[in-house]
């Protein structure tokens, strides 16, 4: 993690938080292996009380709902599954 600094897939950075310089150019990017450690770790249908508590804010919503880092659908499933129009 960069000090100071909102990393994106794509972009490149020249130092980390402790001074060490990257090489110029080197992509900062998630690669395969992070999406499957990340689907074992928190699979869909899995909750840590986060599924519950966006569930519980959005009773009542009549209109679509935005769910902007959708990742691996972890809390988009569920609560697309419980009734609510979500789309990610």
């Amino acid at each position: 993690m960069l000090a100071g600094q909102t990393v994106l897939a794509g972009q490149t950075v020249q130092g980390d938080k402790d001074g060490e310089s990257l090489m110029v150019g080197q992509v900062l990017r998630y690669g395969r292996l992070c999406s499957l450690v990340y689907q074992l770790d928190k699979p869909i249908g899995s909750s840590f009380g986060d599924v519950e508590f966006y569930r519980e804010r959005l009773a009542g919503t009549t209109g679509e709902i935005l769910e902007p880092a959708v990742g691996t659908g972890q809390i988009l499933v569920p609560l697309l599954r419980s009734g609510l129009r979500v789309r990610g």
